[in-house]
């Protein structure tokens, strides 16, 4: 597996407009990546070339207090 296929696979996730799931589903790659190296099944942890704000958009929040009447 390659930066290009995690990168595809987080933004799809976030297409479907889980935005917290895709940054999470990264997060999760990268911990299974490390276990991989740390036991010998991979040389090189791929997740680990990018960060979440390099691929995914701003998480937009709202600010709930100022939609009060």
């Amino acid at each position: 597996m390659e930066a290009p296929t995690i990168v595809a696979m987080v933004k799809a996730i976030e297409e479907r407009g889980a935005h917290d799931i895709a940054k999470r589903a990264l997060e999760t790659t990268g911990r299974v990546f490390r276990y991989a190296i740390a036991h010998g099944y991979v040389t090189r942890n791929p997740s680990a070339d990018f960060k979440h704000a390099d691929t995914l958009k701003p998480a937009r929040e709202k600010n709930y207090a100022l939609s009060m009447p």
